[in-house]
């Protein structure tokens, strides 16, 4: 009676050729590994083209709002709003008014653009995508010294249309802006605190 060998799912320690054990290939990864992520974690996390150097003292922040060039209210406040949650959710710099703040916060909504990008029976729009372009820069109080900035952040954002209530497109072009302004923020705290 033959009794069929079944394949062990765990790879072989031992290997048939003397000049090389089986598991020596997988040692050698493990260890590439293990210096890749000591690189990548050693020195903090990097973000965009730069990596910030805030200043040791630095504790408070004072964010400006930010001026708004575009004709849609209220979205300045928007994103200083947002930015001040990250900083307030990540409690790296806290938040303050400006006699208080190390480093201040300013930026510039300068683009608003919404376009349609899908449509319906007799060209009805069914769907826009707002896409917003902002400028930013954090500056040191003390010696107004920028230590970082974009002139270029953009995102946008997708959104179905309610041909039957023109007052429900505002409401969803609303919470695009909402939505882009929470995701810049983001953007813009992760890269203002890269080297931190």
């Amino acid at each position: 009676m033959l009794i069929k060998q079944k394949s062990s799912p765990i790879p072989a320690l031992i290997s048939s050729s003397p000049s090389r054990p089986a598991w020596a290939g997988n040692w050698l990864l493990l260890i590439l590994l293990t210096i890749c992520m000591w690189v990548a974690i050693g020195c903090g996390y990097g973000f965009g083209p730069g990596e910030v150097k805030l200043p040791p003292h630095a504790k408070n922040v004072f964010i400006l709002m930010f001026d708004n060039k575009t004709t849609e209210p209220d979205i300045g406040a928007f994103f200083s709003d947002a930015l001040g949650f990250e900083f307030s959710r990540s409690g790296v710099l806290k938040v303050t008014d400006r006699t208080r703040a190390d480093l201040i916060v300013e930026g510039e909504v300068v683009s608003l653009k919404v376009d349609t990008i899908s449509y319906g029976q007799f060209n009805v729009p069914l769907e826009k995508r707002a896409w917003m372009t902002v400028k930013v820069r954090l500056t040191e109080l003390g010696t107004n010294k920028v230590l970082w900035r974009d002139d270029k952040m953009s995102w946008h954002y997708e959104y179905l249309v309610d041909v039957s209530d023109p007052r429900a497109g505002e409401a969803s072009l609303r919470e695009a802006i909402r939505q882009i302004a929470k995701n810049l923020a983001q953007k813009m705290h992760d890269r203002m605190l890269a080297g931190f």
